[in-house]
């Protein structure tokens, strides 16, 4: 028998179990595939290829979970063309954030996710809401959202924990 976990109850915890929840009742299996890949990265970052900094692991998973989605529906519909960079600079930046953590791929990301957010926004406002594309741009969007968090997130609490004198 193992040891109980102490696992407390947060808002944040709540929250974002709500809003996955409703995000997928809505989504349906859009949320599938990135959702898969993310809980893949993080069981191989928590259990067998450590990353660098742990902090980072959760904006690492669901950066290279929506990079796989991206790849599949690519893949699926033949559909390379500008998508393609979205492939590349998530994909390298999902590596670089394992390998070097830090400032730099944050902000790179950051960058990038930003400017990909934009896009998908002003997509989505010509859409008609429970379109197969509505559904796909709230899950893009709710992706990109979450990477930012967790990017951000994950980079204040590693400045946070640097001894002061360092």
């Amino acid at each position: 028998m193992s040891a109980p976990t102490n696992q407390q109850l947060t808002l944040r915890g709540v929250a974002a179990s709500i809003f996955g929840a409703t995000l997928g009742v809505y989504a349906g299996a859009n949320v599938l595939v990135p959702a898969v890949g993310s809980g893949a990265v993080w069981y191989i970052g928590s259990k067998l290829l450590k990353p660098t900094d742990p902090r980072y692991l959760g904006a690492m998973s669901v950066l290279a979970g929506h990079t796989l989605w991206l790849l599949a529906g690519m893949a699926l519909l033949n559909q390379w063309g500008l998508n393609t960079i979205d492939l590349i600079v998530f994909g390298v930046g999902a590596l670089w954030l394992w390998m070097r953590p830090g400032l730099k791929p944050v902000v790179v990301l950051t960058v990038f996710e930003l400017i990909a957010l934009v896009t998908n926004a002003s997509t989505i406002a010509s859409e008609q809401l429970g379109s197969d594309m509505h559904k796909a741009l709230v899950v893009h969007i709710a992706l990109r959202v979450a990477v930012l968090v967790l990017l951000w997130g994950a980079w204040l609490k590693a400045r946070r924990d640097v001894p002061s004198g360092t």
